[in-house]
């Protein structure tokens, strides 16, 4: 193999064929990828300490959850208890929670859209599902 006009390897493509992308470029290219990697450890530690809330039954119940999906406080009004029975105040901690888990993913993809600056959303319009960041 010869580094003549084609770049390492030969045949115009440089690189082995990568379509003119010089070492460079390439280098460039995987170090943005490198800080997208940080960027993205940095806003998942963030999301444990941030939180979202459900609340069912107008309140009565409420279920807090940080931004891992981590169930991490539950309030019952103490209302709830002497008016409602025990199965109603369970449908409502499961409501509450899955209305708080449901804000945390959204938190989650918001994080991540900032993450990558919009990357994700491109990669998923080209079908590259990458879950936890496309999907």
């Amino acid at each position: 193999m010869t580094d003549g006009p084609g770049g390492i390897g030969g045949g115009g493509g440089g690189l082995g064929g990568l379509g003119g992308l010089g070492a460079g470029m390439f280098g460039e290219i995987l170090k943005q990828a490198q800080d997208v990697q940080a960027q993205m450890a940095r806003r998942m530690e963030e999301l444990k300490a941030q939180t979202v809330d459900g609340e069912a039954g107008g309140g009565m119940v409420k279920v807090t959850v940080n931004g891992r999906r981590e169930v991490v406080a539950v309030k019952i009004d103490k209302s709830a208890l002497d008016n409602e029975g025990l199965e109603m105040i369970e449908d409502l901690l499961v409501a509450a929670a899955n209305i708080a888990i449901k804000k945390a993913e959204e938190l989650e993809k918001s994080e991540i859209q900032k993450a990558t600056g919009g990357l994700a959303g491109g990669l998923a319009g080209m079908g590259l599902d990458i879950p936890g960041i496309t999907s």
